[in-house]
């Protein structure tokens, strides 16, 4: 199990995938008793050797699990450094639980 995730999830679907942000946020949540938990897996850069075929640079998935439904969005970003790669992916994700108006769910 890689972050909580299940070997047969990245078997099946592979690292960068939706299904692997899904499993990342589910389980973020669940271990630490969260009301929501994310997940994030993606390509910040150069291509991952260990798996060029999933590895798409700029191409980033986030799962939100939150309290009745799991928010999956594929994104496009561009940028020169990773900690640029990072923030623009936060702020995506910032971005999705305002537009879930998730503070009502709690």
């Amino acid at each position: 199990i890689a972050a909580g995730v299940l070997e047969a999830i990245i078997e099946m679907y592979g690292v960068y995938s939706r299904e692997t942000a899904m499993a990342m946020a589910s389980t973020c949540k669940y271990k630490y008793g969260a009301d929501i938990g994310i997940g994030v897996t993606g390509t910040t850069g150069n291509v991952d050797p260990e798996n060029e075929e999933n590895s798409i640079p700029g191409v980033v998935f986030f799962a939100i699990a939150m309290k009745d439904k799991t928010i999956i969005k594929e994104i496009k970003v561009s940028a020169e450094t990773r900690f640029e790669y990072k923030l623009k992916i936060a702020v995506q994700i910032a971005d999705e639980l305002l537009r879930q108006e998730f503070i009502r769910y709690y």
